[in-house]
């Protein structure tokens, strides 16, 4: 008998077929792959071109280098035209803040304040602190009297009796911009109090509105 041939097994039908060539790899534009600290970056640079600067979150050595820094060199480029510093802050070092605040009034330049959102404590301070007649709070600002904290330059707690010293200078500070009594300033800071934009114009922490 003649041997029967076997016929191969056809190719199963599901079996996956390979591209001719490879797909494109797309990549994402260039800006997109930038980090946020860039983005961070340019925006304070297009706001120093404009004279203004941010102080956002909470307050220690690093942002007051960058605020005391910002704030000389703008004066060294024009000493006439008004410096604007808003102030979306908890607070924070009591020495950063006054670190500022003493930047604030040795520049030539009128500071101008402001406030946007929550300025307590020691951003509380520097808002009261601005040129007089040109601070101002947004339509929905809180602005908050408390203690400022004892956290320090970064050697560890600031002592006790300098602390305490510092709490009366950040007070004094309060109240000659605002026309009150330091015991008054100090009642309502270990009371914590809060007060709406317009309440902090009664109580001259700021002079305006809008």
């Amino acid at each position: 008998m003649p041997a029967r041939t076997t016929e191969p097994s056809p190719l199963p039908p599901t079996l996956p077929r390979l591209p001719e060539r490879p797909e494109r790899l797309v990549i994402p534009p260039t800006h997109l792959l930038a980090p946020a600290a860039g983005a961070s970056a340019d925006l304070r640079e297009r706001l120093l071109a404009r004279r203004i600067v941010l102080l956002g979150g909470e307050i220690d050595d690093e942002a007051a280098l960058r605020v005391v820094g910002e704030l000389l060199l703008l004066a060294d480029e024009d000493p006439r035209t008004d410096i604007r510093l808003c102030l979306t802050s908890p607070g924070g070092s009591v020495t950063a803040a006054l670190a500022i605040h003493d930047a604030m009034r040795s520049v030539t330049p009128d500071v101008a304040t402001r406030a946007v959102g929550l300025t307590a404590s020691a951003a509380q301070v520097l808002l009261t602190a601005g040129a007089a007649g040109k601070r101002s709070a947004a339509a929905h600002a809180r602005i908050v009297l408390r203690r400022p904290s004892a956290r320090s330059d970064g050697r560890g707690p600031v002592p006790a009796d300098v602390l305490a010293v510092y709490r009366w200078e950040c007070a004094e500070i309060t109240a000659r911009h605002s026309g009150r009594s330091v015991d008054e300033v100090l009642a309502d800071t270990e009371a914590e109090r809060w007060f709406t934009a317009e309440e902090a114009v009664g109580a001259g922490l700021v002079d305006r509105v809008g």
